[in-house]
């Protein structure tokens, strides 16, 4: 009796996470609702969390879902505003390819990647040296999933960025063929010196620790 029918083979996929984010997601809710829709995607939210160092590391739930139930997921933070107009991001990231913003470009990363090789004792031979990706918005196909297999001890790092830096290493580690999202599909504050441009301009509107946590008007 209990046979849930998959009608979609895609999924939008967010973590709400405590007080701050319940708040935020209760304005986003609406344009997270529409984007699923206009994607034909599912919209999983996901609140119950495991205990985890932190809430980001719900995002390896990411292996299971995409072994049984969906053939791509895109993860958005739920901190991030989705413009009414915004094109379909399962469109613009070829399916043999790992959709992700390089923050290292923008703003120095670096660190994160010398620590992480240091700490985990692995060499990145293809890093440049500059590449630094924000796991905010990440577009992910079947193929990929193992990147988000949690394998071994995960340990301690200063530069973690909840775990983003540690999926930086998973990412480069596995040498899969990275799409670069243009920064319009997660822009963050960090860009409005770099690129002179109002970051309503954007279609992913990223609030990311910037102190607007609260102020989604």
């Amino acid at each position: 009796e209990n046979i849930t029918v998959k009608s979609k083979d895609l999924a939008i996929m967010t973590i709400v996470s405590g007080d701050k984010y319940q708040k935020i997601w209760e304005r986003v809710e609406p344009f997270f609702n529409d984007y699923a829709d206009k994607c034909g995607a599912d919209l999983l939210v996901l609140r119950e969390l495991p205990a985890l160092p932190s809430p980001h590391w719900a995002k390896f739930a990411i292996h299971e879902l995409l072994k049984k139930q969906y053939s791509r997921i895109a993860f958005i933070d739920a901190d991030i505003l989705i413009r009414p107009d915004t094109p379909n991001i399962f469109d613009l990231v070829p399916e043999d390819q790992f959709g992700i913003f390089n923050e290292g470009n923008y703003t120095p990363r670096s660190v994160c990647i010398h620590e992480v090789q240091k700490v985990f004792n692995i060499g990145l031979p293809k890093w440049d040296g500059k590449a630094y990706y924000n796991t905010g918005v990440m577009v992910i196909s079947r193929e990929h999933r193992h990147i988000f297999k949690v394998e071994g001890e995960v340990k301690r790092l200063r530069n973690s960025f909840g775990e983003q830096t540690y999926l930086n290493m998973r990412i480069m580690k596995s040498e899969v063929k990275v799409f670069q999202l243009p920064f319009k599909y997660n822009r963050m504050s960090i860009m409005d010196r770099i690129t002179g441009m109002s970051r309503l301009d954007s279609y992913f509107i990223h609030y990311a620790g910037d102190g607007y946590g609260n102020s989604l008007e």
